[in-house]
Order: structure tokens, then sequence, then C-alpha cells
């Protein structure tokens, strides 16, 4: 497990289940779940964040098959805003930390090798395409 801490957030990364997964999944305000179930081989990858020292408020789920393409889990927290995204396999997922809700989902076909933040820009690196988009609540990006 990984942990970091952003601003006054918590963000923990498992690769796999929790084994206190079910625990996590009755104090969480929003579970998301992608691709769990999946017949192909590969890893769950899992994500909480929390405000510091409390119950988590988010928990993703996502399968990431197993070939030799594959793209790794990744996040960009922008704490000024409070803008949460996570992306792995082919979802780009997007939260608002404050509010409590999932602002909007992507669902990319060839798949997500990085995310990375260049001041007020968030650059998702797709395996056909870059796109940018801006660090505001609520904003989608626009390929």
């Amino acid at each position: 497990m990984t942990d970091v801490n952003v601003g006054t957030f918590d963000i923990q990364v498992w690769d796999g289940v929790p084994a206190h997964d079910t625990t996590l999944r009755q104090r969480a305000t929003l579970v998301d779940e992608y691709d769990l179930h999946s017949p192909e081989p590969g890893i769950i990858s899992t994500v909480t964040v929390a405000p510091q020292g409390g119950d988590p408020v988010r928990l993703v789920s996502q399968h990431q098959a197993l070939d030799p393409q594959g793209f790794p889990l990744g996040g960009v927290v922008v704490p000024d805003t409070g803008l949460v995204l996570i992306g792995a396999a082919h979802w780009l997922l997007a939260y608002h930390l404050h509010s409590l809700r999932k602002l909007w989902e992507d669902h990319v076909e060839v798949g997500i090798p990085g995310l990375a933040r260049h001041d007020e820009t968030i650059l998702m690196s797709g395996e056909l395409s870059l796109t940018p988009m801006i660090c505001r609540v609520g904003s989608h990006p626009d390929p």
C-alpha cells in the first residue's frame, strides 16, 4: 500500500483488494468499481481518498488486464480546486473532493499511459492522443 498526503487529504493506493475492503466499502461515501469481475487475467488497483484521519469519502477499484502494453494506475490531485483524476487501463475518472461527487468519467479505447500537471493544465497521454485539461472543478476535457 502507498499512502500519500495531499493538502488535507490522505490518498491510499493498493495493488489488489485490501484485506479490510469490506470495512472500507461500508465507511466510504462513494464506491466505484470497474471491470472487477473481468475474465481476463489482471490486477485490481484500489484507491481511497479521505480527509486526514477520517473515513474514506471515495473508494475506487479498477481491473487492469495483464498485457505487454498494460498501463499502470495514475492520478493527479489539484488541492486548490479539489479535483482528483484517477486513470487506469481504459478508464479516466474525475472527482471533486469537497462536494463528495463524481464529476465525469471517460473510457479510452487503447489505454492511459500517463497523467501530468503543469500549472493550470493537466495532460493526459493516451496511446493514440494527448488531451490537455484545465484544472477547474466541473470542467470536462474537450479532445
